[in-house]
């Protein structure tokens, strides 16, 4: 889901095979329209970390059991160096878990995953 995008996200995001859709408001999620029950929720400006990249490439490989929300530990750039700001739901299973709104809702029972999700101050 597009909301407002105003760099390259669109383009770059079609020339990998992502479908885009625009969100209809800021508190569309979008998740009804997705291909697959899992959903991982990135807001602009964010990039998975490497170690997150192999972490999600690894659990596409094994059956997620009961788990129905992951949680990402979340890093900020700052001018100073990067700040740790917690962690956040962002991988649901859509179908176990509706909501509304950019992102999904935040769950103590959600699983973690190892590496980082970053937030770049300038994505430029």
């Amino acid at each position: 889901m597009d909301h407002g995008s105003a760099d390259a996200t669109l383009r770059i995001a079609r020339q990998h095979g992502a479908r885009v859709e625009p969100a209809s408001s800021e508190a569309d999620s979008g998740a009804a329209l997705a291909a697959h029950h899992w959903v991982l929720c990135l807001r602009p400006g964010e990039a998975l970390s490497e170690s997150l990249e192999a972490t999600l490439l690894e659990w596409k490989q094994e059956e997620p059991g009961d788990a129905v929300a992951y949680a990402v530990a979340l890093r900020q750039e700052t001018v100073n160096g990067w700040r740790h700001c917690g962690a956040e739901v962002r991988l649901v299973n859509r179908r176990m878990i509706p909501w509304s709104g950019a992102l999904p809702p935040q769950r103590g029972d959600a699983l973690s995953l190892c590496g980082d999700l970053l937030r770049f101050s300038d994505p430029e």
